[in-house]
């Protein structure tokens, strides 16, 4: 991406692009200054799953937001299996599917219900239905998860209905999620059951192994939504994508006249004063430290960003709410200035091409180059230079330096000089964090992931504490032996010698 001038999301779902592809295009804004335009439509910011995905971080506007939402039940279906105990990346699957869960719970609406249901070769209900809002028991729950026997999701439908046939809510949703082949049942059976329950049954297939076929079928007779990937680090999106669909409607479609709110930015210069009404948008909210340009106004009277843009590190991200070119943005596409409104905006915010003859990369605290030419030189923070020694790569020559040190570094090679900002260490990155990998640490040493700082000091009872037993036995040894050598000889070190009498000779 070092060798591009800009990037564009065109209504695109997080889904399309890997979670590796994510995180490249995040690094290209934040360490490179690539900046980044995101427009919206039906299966971009919240329809498109951005939550808890690296998109969601880049966005200038957040797709959590509150809204109405029917009462709603739902049930967590989660696979169990020992296949969950295999590593994905540096974590374990099922970790992934404990914090995706966790996460995904957190989204639910004021007033709903949840339970918990987990399967192997069997099923078990851990956490009957009840108010989300009291989510310790649910939380426990998940957190106490570990991987098991075979794979058998009949039973579990069958779990789920049992809690949510009788739950009386506006909706009932089941979601489900599993990385491997289910055993047989009569899977069209519980479904009907389900549907007649005006209970709606989604699908995750997860991982390479998943059986896509069947969770799709399922899904069909469930009459909810399918989901597959691959990738395990796109679980959390998707889990949370599906809460979210189901606590309200995720787009706003009725014709709204929008508002200048800020056009400071040099790149609005050529928008006009007054833009026609737009048909749709994504309702979505600010970030605190986003600026907002253009707005509109909801049912009951609220603000709603439809333009929007922040700096992310070193790079700058525009985001527009509505389509850039389709049904909602129709009256703007008949404006003979609309073409000319994007291309300003998409020229001010192109940065000068880096060229071929340098491209950067970072990767945490560690900087690749890549060069035509072989003497790259780097100008430190603080005016220091330094020669980076440079080995033939592909598309040139490649070298590494270790970032120590926060400030601005100057990479020049073969004529052409490149910036990167280093606002702080790789080590302070919030954004770089992955809970998943602490949830397994936690678990594979015997502990517990902690929701609050408070719980480290809670109480945890008696235990058994684990050490050596040898240093013990060796001392035990050690006391036996001076012991017994003090029983042989301390009486005869002790005992006081007396006086012999004088020898008298006999006389015959």
């Amino acid at each position: 991406l070092a060798a591009f001038s800009a990037a564009a999301l065109m209504n695109v779902p997080a889904i399309a692009l890997t979670s590796g592809q994510q995180l490249a295009l995040e690094a290209a804004v934040f360490d490179l200054g690539l900046p980044l335009l995101m427009l919206g439509g039906e299966s971009a910011f919240g329809p498109g799953g951005y939550y808890e995905t690296p998109l969601e971080r880049l966005s200038p506007t957040s797709s959590l937001v509150p809204r109405e939402a029917p009462e709603l039940a739902i049930a967590f279906v989660l696979d169990r299996s020992n296949s969950m105990r295999q590593y994905a990346g540096d974590a374990v699957r099922l970790d992934i599917a404990k914090v995706a869960t966790l996460s995904a719970h957190e989204l639910l609406p004021e007033g709903a219900r949840s339970t918990l249901v987990a399967f192997d070769s069997t099923a078990r209900t851990l956490v009957p239905l009840g108010p989300a809002a009291e989510g310790e028991a649910f939380r426990a729950a998940v957190l106490e998860l570990d991987p098991r026997g075979g794979t058998n999701l009949y039973p579990a439908l069958v779990a789920a209905y049992e809690q949510l046939s009788g739950a009386g809510a506006a909706a009932a949703h089941v979601i489900v999620m599993s990385d491997g082949l289910s055993q047989p049942g009569d899977f069209p059976g519980i479904l009907a059951l389900l549907r007649e329950a005006n209970v709606t049954v989604s699908t995750i297939a997860i991982g390479p192994e998943a059986d896509a076929d069947q969770l799709r079928e399922v899904a069909r007779l469930g009459g909810g939504t399918f989901h597959s990937s691959a990738d395990f680090s796109a679980l959390p999106g998707i889990m949370a994508h599906e809460v979210l669909l189901q606590s309200g409607e995720l787009t706003e479609e009725r014709d709204s006249t929008p508002a200048w709110q800020g056009r400071r930015p040099r790149f609005l210069r050529a928008w006009p004063d007054a833009l026609p009404a737009v048909g749709g948008y994504v309702p979505t909210s600010v970030k605190p430290e986003a600026r907002l340009h253009l707005s509109v106004t909801d049912e009951q009277g609220e603000v709603q960003p439809l333009l929007a843009s922040w700096h992310y590190g070193a790079g700058e991200v525009v985001a527009f709410t509505a389509h850039a070119a389709g049904p909602w943005t129709r009256e703007w596409l008949s404006e003979p200035a609309y073409p000319t409104m994007w291309a300003h905006l998409v020229r001010q915010l192109t940065r000068t091409p880096s060229t071929a003859a340098v491209r950067l990369a970072r990767d945490g605290d560690l900087l690749r180059v890549v060069s035509v030419s072989a003497d790259a030189v780097v100008e430190l923070p603080g005016g220091r230079s330094a020669d980076l020694s440079a080995r033939p790569a592909a598309g040139g020559y490649a070298s590494e330096l270790f970032l120590d040190e926060t400030g601005t570094y100057r990479v020049t090679a073969g004529g052409a000089t490149l910036t990167l900002e280093v606002p702080y260490l790789a080590v302070l990155d919030a954004g770089r964090a992955a809970p998943e990998r602490l949830v397994a640490t936690a678990t594979a040493t015997g502990g517990h992931a902690l929701a609050d700082l408070a719980d480290a000091l809670a109480p945890v009872g008696w235990y058994w504490p684990r050490s050596p037993v040898w240093p013990l036995a060796l001392g035990a040894a050690l006391l036996a032996l001076l012991l017994e050598l003090t029983w042989r000889y301390a009486p005869d070190l002790l005992r006081v010698a007396k006086p012999r009498a004088p020898v008298v000779p006999r006389k015959d």
